[in-house]
């Protein structure tokens, strides 16, 4: 083995501030640009992956692709003190969670998947390894540094190696004479990762430009590899451009992977510095393996939590059911570098796909609801799909409990997104779902057919038209009719009424059409009605503001649309679904999340010259705790507003202004409150 010590690889990058440059690619001039229009895309997935601070392997394995054949898991990495030149781990126990091991030694290489280099690289600079089988064998594309150059000087090229089979034990060969690609005037190319468009049955090859050697903006880019994966057969096209002024937490982009969601194309990406805690993961909406694609948030959905920090370099992948897992590397939190003896351990998570923009640390958004004695009700998306209700009922020697209405209900119709709730005038409280099929779902304890719960689906209701593609969001006239408004998978405003027109007890209308079809929405709605009966609907638009629809009739338009993050300043960027409550004073208040997972409050209370400010409660709150959900927001029979998120490590949170202890807002973790179980 050539090291003894961990090593470095090809991990300091400058950061690019040029919003264009030109470069090369195959000898055509190229011009790095912001990515192109917003995608219309079928849905909006989001990665909702189940944390762990417990790794599945505690050695260093950085930039680990994760790789299946039949039953038997292999983790490919940048080479370590323990498999130079790219190391390789196996997991034969089923579990891809635990049981890695490495190889045995095998000349000098440690557990390597390419003991022997090509004459043309520079030893002991080869990382960010991507696997897949395609053309009858299996091809490995890796990064390296040209013979006589370190890693992160402009030199990163991309080589491609080769393997008949992957048992008794990965071994690839390479027999190049010099570099598959490279993009010497963007300061080289790295991270390369396969893709295989089920759409087309082509394979693509992902990458990243700028290997820490040039003042050029790095950028993801891809082309469509040829029969035997050895080249490219259509021009290179970048993905997405590292664009720091916007995104701050962008000190580099890269890791590349995409996969196809059922649809939709996600582009998994990394970025911030590698060896710090400000290192994560965001994800692009694409559509297609060439673009365009465009960020699906301002902020990483995955960022340090717990004892990982800066957890990053990730790959994605489904095993034989078809459940996605997510690997990726973390350090532990207080030593994020090799100097304090630090390894970028192996974490292994399952991760599900969650409908709305924002991902959060369980796929939930918190439906909550107040019964007429006062207790609250707050319902959640659970494991296979099932709508759960916390409850603080104080039975069985827990404040709080969680019920199973999906089994109440028989256990027949699953549970596909967010839910939203709502009580009506009798008490009865009403929990719409997104079902299969984007269809709207009710679920109501109405105990008719035997059952306590029963499930009715409002799209057949409605002659089964448009999809719900979000948490939907339930509101009660005065006339104690409820209305439903959903996302409906193409950025508009849809709303649901059981109004009987047409011959259809429940229908649905476009009020993006009815404002104009200007702006977007891009997550679930959060709809109020005031004291003179009026509704007002907010959204976030796509380009993370606040826009609040509202039927005032203004401009000859029955419905018009507002955007209050104008109205504030333009500050901070709106990160998903914001939910909103109305004061016993008649003002609203609407609450979301920011860019740095704070929980931000906006307010149309005229002060400092504006008519909405915005404040940020997680700073009020001390700062501590960060949002990683979407909030729910209600207000109790004395006035006080309770808001509901969730929290690091998937903990159900309440956020409440009750000025305990210095501060004007605090948090509580209802989950630790009901024994952490759930």
């Amino acid at each position: 083995m050539r090291d003894a010590v961990p090593r470095q690889i090809g991990r300091t990058f400058a950061v690019g501030v040029a919003a264009l440059v030109a470069g090369v690619v195959g000898g055509v001039a190229a011009v790095l640009v912001a990515t192109g229009p917003r995608p219309a895309l079928a849905a909006t997935p989001s990665p909702v992956p189940a944390l762990t601070t417990t790794p599945a392997f505690s050695w260093d394995a950085p930039d680990p692709d994760l790789v299946r054949d039949g039953s038997t898991w292999y983790a490919f990495t940048t080479g370590t003190w323990w498999g130079n030149d790219i190391g390789v781990l196996v997991d034969s126990s089923g579990d891809p969670q635990s049981g890695w091991t490495g190889y045995e030694p095998q000349g000098g290489a440690g557990s390597s998947a390419l003991p022997v280099l090509p004459a043309w690289e520079q030893p002991g600079t080869q990382w960010a390894p991507g696997v897949f089988f395609w053309g009858g064998r299996w091809i490995m594309y890796y990064a390296t540094s040209t013979a006589g150059s370190a890693a992160g000087t402009g030199h990163g090229c991309l080589s491609i190696a080769t393997a008949a089979s992957l048992s008794p034990r990965p071994i690839f060969t390479d027999t190049s004479s010099g570099p598959m690609y490279c993009q010497p005037s963007l300061g080289g190319s790295i991270d390369p990762q396969p893709f295989v468009d089920p759409a087309t049955g082509q394979a693509w090859l992902l990458w990243k430009s700028n290997d820490g050697g040039s003042s050029a903006p790095a950028a993801l880019w891809s082309a469509q590899l040829s029969a035997d994966g050895g080249s490219f057969v259509t021009t290179p096209t970048p993905l997405l451009v590292q664009d720091t002024a916007q995104y701050p937490w962008e000190t580099t982009i890269e890791q590349p992977q995409m996969a196809d969601v059922n649809g939709t194309y996600v582009l998994l990406y990394s970025g911030g510095q590698w060896a710090s805690s400000g290192y994560g993961m965001n994800y692009a909406l694409c559509a297609g393996p060439a673009g365009p694609c465009n960020r699906a948030g301002p902020a990483p959905f995955l960022a340090s939590y717990g004892d990982v920090a800066g957890p990053g370099g990730g790959s994605m992948t489904t095993d034989g059911t078809g459940r996605w897992w997510l690997a990726f590397h973390g350090w532990s939190a207080g030593c994020t570098n090799y100097g304090c003896g630090g390894a970028r351990r192996l974490f292994v998570v399952p991760i599900a796909w969650a409908s709305g923009s924002f991902p959060d640390a369980t796929g939930s958004r918190y439906a909550t609801v107040l019964d007429a004695n006062g207790l609250v009700h707050v319902f959640v998306p659970g494991p296979g799909g099932h709508l759960l209700e916390y409850l603080p009922d104080h039975v069985g020697g827990h404040v709080w409990n969680v019920y199973d209405h999906t089994l109440d209900a028989g256990g027949g119709t699953t549970v596909t997104g967010d839910p939203g709730a709502v009580r009506d005038a009798d008490g009865l409280v009403h929990v719409f779902v997104p079902g299969p099929g984007g269809h709207l779902l009710e679920y109501l304890p109405d105990h008719v057919g035997g059952q306590v719960w029963n499930v009715y689906d409002h799209t057949l209701d409605a002659g089964g038209g448009g999809t719900v593609s979000a948490a939907p969001a339930p509101a009660l006239d005065a006339n104690g009719l409820v209305h439903v408004y959903v996302d409906d998978g193409g950025d508009h405003l849809v709303e649901y009424l059981p109004d009987h027109v047409g011959g259809h007890v429940w229908n649905a209308y476009d009020h993006t059409l009815d404002a104009g079809g200007g702006g977007t929405v891009s997550a679930a709605p959060a709809p109020v009605l005031d004291v003179n009966g009026l509704v007002h609907v907010y959204v976030d638009d796509g380009g993370a503001h606040l826009v609040e629809y509202l039927p005032d009739h203004l401009g000859g338009r029955v419905w018009n649309a507002y955007d209050h993050t104008l109205d504030a300043g333009g500050g901070g960027p709106v990160v998903g679904e914001p939910d909103a409550v109305l004061d016993a004073n008649g003002l609203v208040h609407v609450y979301v999340a920011d860019g740095r997972w704070h929980l931000v409050e906006y307010l149309p209370d005229h002060v400092g010259g504006r008519v909405w400010n915005a404040y940020d409660h997680t700073l009020d709150a001390g700062g501590g705790t960060t949002v990683v959900g979407d909030p729910d927001a209600l207000l109790d029979p004395n006035g006080l507003v309770h808001v509901f998120v969730a929290g690091p490590g998937g903990d159900v949170l309440e956020w409440l202004p009750d000025q305990v202890g210095g501060h004007v807002w605090n948090v509580y973790d209802h989950t630790l409150d009901a024994g952490g179980g759930t």
